[in-house]
């Protein structure tokens, strides 16, 4: 590779026509596997507030200051909401105002990626990056999936591009775009807050120019996207940031020990688990069973399981600052090796036959990353000590391993922040698929580099370039469409009984059959399938709407009914319908109701 063969003017030439059609072609075709991943969309306990905050503001509730609750059971920032909030206004239906909203951030990261890449490395890369990251398997989900942590490519894509407009015309509102985006980015997620100091890092190290008067502007921008927030956060005496800061729930440890009980590995659920017990079933033939309750397929025999041994616990001696100092440290370059492999790890379910030819692929795309990183290393430090650091800023900005090594910098900066902030990739792997953008860039520039060193012929090395993306972009895209259409939603699992048609095709079917009577009972039998929602309980001390049953009474309460359970468990006595997932089925005696199925969920109604 030839680390001058990409170098390129500062001012990037105007598009052509052409390009432009290329990259909406790209990005039209993407949503094949976007859209019919959407079939499959989940609308879990979590994500539900992300579209009902803004449904309760236009129903005369206060704006929507805040988001969802955090891990530690403070309220998150609002800017999810934000975002979601002009579909959902528009739509007012939530699975078309979540998805709509995903296929717009999909198409501006996608840009950010192609434009960032043609301004470093060329028309050619930004095309091929753009068709990598579209078609990468954490840019679909984030199209239709509402969670926070797969909008963070996009976000960091903008503040990369932000920044190097920055220099390169020399704008200031560039300078303001880039802490806005930021901002928004760490609004939507903790994790973003290390945008910061890579910022920081970056414009030192091109030497943009800093315009006090744009920095100013910025400032202001970002105190207008955080005030409201911070309003919110000062009627609370600031309660929710002190949770962040500490770390310690803020239902306070009382409230987590009351249920512990409930916890996966807290053994059978007994009381004060007011639930139904698992009843004695009929073993005759007349055993009285719901019409559609049987399966295709048979459940799997499974072996006996050995008593489990119980041994005395043994203290764990303590170990000295010294150690876990050292213990540490010997983990950081495990630590930058895992958050690098997340974007191209997983083994491919949806090829059929060449599932493990996908895997292949990705290995080959996670060696262009590392040889890419290691050749632009090597490429930067043989022409400093040619040349001498005096020309470290026009290497860096000027030359095609400098323009990589500036990617690479952006993501070490931000793992190095994950690193002292505690964060390893194997505990929260969440955290990082904001590099998926970044390396998907570093990706195709590598890739180009390579060909155009291996093959001098313009044409046929475009030929085979074409066809390396075309694989690449397909072990993504493929993937998913074969994952949807062999996808079995009769088997229960966590995912199927989450899936938003079944939820919605519930709610659908209750508020029929009620038809608009008052009061209305729902109870919600699910809670022993799904212990690690445990935290559901004290988190309900926060906000009241978090309940077992809230992706049901959200959908019920925009056809106008409201359902007077309001226990967080989810179960109440003398209920109008009971929604219970198939293996709850046990716990009732089908006898007394009549059986709805909807996918793995069911709804009993009493006769």
């Amino acid at each position: 590779m030839n680390a001058n063969a990409n170098t390129h003017e500062t001012t990037p030439h105007p598009m052509p026509w052409a390009a432009w059609l290329a990259l909406v072609l790209i990005w039209l075709l993407s949503l094949i596997p976007k859209l019919l991943g959407a079939h499959n969309m989940v609308w879990e306990i979590d994500i539900v507030p992300v579209v009902m905050r803004t449904t309760d503001w236009l129903a005369g509730g206060s704006f929507p200051a805040f988001g969802t609750l955090s891990s530690v059971a403070a309220y998150n920032w609002p800017m999810l909401v934000w975002l979601n909030a002009p579909a959902v206004i528009l739509t007012n239906d939530p699975f078309w105002g979540m998805l709509l909203t995903g296929i717009i951030w999909n198409a501006i990261s996608t840009f950010a990626v192609f434009r960032l890449s043609n301004d470093l490395f060329g028309l050619q890369v930004g095309l091929v990056a753009a068709a990598l990251f579209t078609y990468h398997e954490t840019a679909i989900a984030g199209t239709y999936t509402a969670w926070a942590q797969l909008l963070l490519p996009g976000f960091y894509a903008l503040t990369l591009y932000a920044l190097w407009r920055w220099h390169t015309t020399d704008r200031g509102a560039y300078l303001a775009m880039a802490g806005i985006v930021a901002t928004a980015g760490f609004m939507t997620h903790f994790g973003a807050v290390l945008l910061y100091p890579a910022m920081f890092i970056i414009a030192l190290v091109i030497g943009a120019r800093w315009q006090w008067r744009w920095l100013l502007i910025g400032t202001l921008g970002v105190l207008v996207l955080i005030a409201p927030y911070l309003a919110f956060e000062a009627e609370r005496d600031f309660a929710d940031i002190r949770a962040f800061l500490s770390r310690d729930a803020l239902v306070g440890q009382a409230a987590l020990d009351a249920v512990a009980y409930l916890k996966p590995e807290g053994g059978p659920i007994a009381p004060p688990y007011d639930g139904p017990q698992p009843i004695e079933q009929p073993a005759s033939d007349d055993a009285i069973t719901a019409p559609s309750i049987a399966t295709e397929q048979a459940p799997t025999p499974q072996p006996p399981t050995s008593p489990e041994v119980v041994t005395p616990a043994q203290p764990t001696p303590s170990r000295s600052i010294v150690e876990r100092l050292v213990g540490f440290i010997v983990t950081i370059p495990e630590q930058f090796r895992y958050a690098f492999w997340l974007a191209f790890q997983g083994t491919p379910q949806g090829l059929g036959p060449f599932n493990d030819w996908g895997v292949i692929v990705r290995h080959v795309m996670s060696s262009l990353f590392i040889g890419g990183s290691l050749f632009a290393i090597v490429q930067v430090s043989l022409r400093l000590y040619r040349q001498g650091w005096r020309q470290f800023r026009q290497v860096i900005t000027g030359t095609w391993a400098g323009h990589m090594l500036i990617l690479l910098l952006f993501l070490l900066v931000i793992q190095a922040g994950f690193v002292v902030t505690r964060t390893p990739p194997w505990e929260q792997p969440t955290y990082y698929p904001g590099f998926v953008s970044v390396q998907m860039m570093m990706v195709a520039a590598t890739l180009d580099a390579c060909l155009r060193w291996l093959v001098p012929q313009q044409r046929l090395q475009r030929g085979l370039l074409m066809v390396a993306v075309t694989i690449m972009a397909a072990v993504g895209g493929l993937d998913r469409v074969g994952r949807v259409l062999n996808y079995d939603d009769s088997q229960h699992t966590p995912a199927n009984a989450w899936l938003y048609r079944h939820i919605e095709a519930v709610a659908d079917y209750i508020a029929q059959d009620w038809q608009g009577r008052e009061p209305l009972t729902i109870s919600y039998d699910i809670m022993p399938e799904m212990r690690n929602y445990w935290w559901i309980i004290p988190w309900n001390q926060v906000d009241p709407a978090y309940t077992m049953g809230l992706p049901y009474d959200y959908l019920l309460s925009l056809q106008g009914l409201t359902n007077a359970n309001t226990n967080p468990i989810g179960w109440a006595d003398d209920a109008d319908y009971i929604v219970v997932w198939e293996p709850g089925l046990a716990r009732h005696d089908l006898a007394d109701y009549e059986v709805t199925r909807f996918g793995t969920v069911y709804v009993l109604k009493p006769r």
